[in-house]
C-alpha cells in the first residue's frame, strides 16, 4: 500500500514539473523583477493580427492592425524586445477610443479612461503600480455620475456612492481601512 501511495505522489510530481511554465525575470539592481508574459503573442485574436513595431523618441510603439487594416491597440514599450510597457497605451475598437491610459515599467498608472462605443465616458479610474488607488468614477451612457468609489492599494476604502441613471443618489457604502463595509448594504444581500 505504502509503495502505491509513493507512486502516486511521484507521478503527480512529475506532472506538475512536465506543465509548470518558465517566467522571464531580470535583475535590477538588488531587486528581482519577475514580467509577465507579453500577452498580445500568445492571445488568440491577437496573434492573427498585423503587428507594426516603430521607434518613437525613447519607445517602441506596437500597432496591431484587424484582417480590415483597422487599428485596434497601440502598446508602448522601453526596450526593443517589447518585454516592458510604458507610455501611453490605447485600446479601440470599431475604430473608436474604448480604453486608454499610461504604463510605467509595465505597470498601470495614473489615471486610466474607459469609453462606451459612442465614445462617452464610462469610467475614470486611477492606478498605482497595477493597483486601484485613490478616486474611481463611473459614468451612465448618458453622462451622468453612476458611481464615486474610492481605493488605497487595491482595497476598498472610504465612502462609496451610487447614484440612478438622472442622477439622484441610490445608496451609500462605507469601507474601513482593511476594506470591510461598515455601513451599507452587503453584495452578497
Amino acid at each position: 500500500m505504502n509503495k502505491i501511495l509513493i507512486l502516486i505522489v511521484m507521478f503527480f510530481c512529475c506532472i506538475n514539473f512536465a506543465f509548470a511554465q518558465q517566467v522571464d525575470n531580470y535583475r535590477q539592481d538588488t531587486t528581482i523583477v519577475y514580467q509577465r508574459e507579453k500577452g498580445f503573442f500568445s492571445d488568440p485574436i491577437r496573434s492573427k493580427w498585423r503587428q507594426e513595431v516603430k521607434k518613437e523618441g525613447d519607445t517602441w510603439v506596437l500597432r496591431l492592425y484587424n484582417k480590415k487594416n483597422i487599428l485596434q491597440e497601440l502598446i508602448p514599450f522601453a526596450d526593443k524586445n517589447l518585454e516592458e510597457r510604458k507610455g501611453v497605451y490605447t485600446l479601440y475598437q470599431n475604430g473608436c477610443i474604448k480604453e486608454e491610459g499610461n504604463y510605467d515599467k509595465g505597470y498601470k498608472v495614473g489615471e486610466w479612461k474607459y469609453y462606451y462605443p459612442n465614445m462617452t465616458l464610462s469610467d475614470r479610474i486611477n492606478y498605482t503600480w497595477d493597483k486601484l488607488y485613490g478616486a474611481s468614477l463611473s459614468y451612465w451612457d448618458n453622462g451622468q455620475l453612476k458611481a464615486s468609489k474610492n481605493y488605497v492599494n487595491g482595497v476598498k476604502n472610504g465612502e462609496w456612492k451610487f447614484f440612478h441613471k438622472d442622477g439622484k443618489l441610490a445608496s451609500t457604502e462605507v469601507y474601513n481601512e482593511s476594506g470591510k463595509l461598515e455601513v451599507g448594504i452587503p453584495d452578497s444581500l
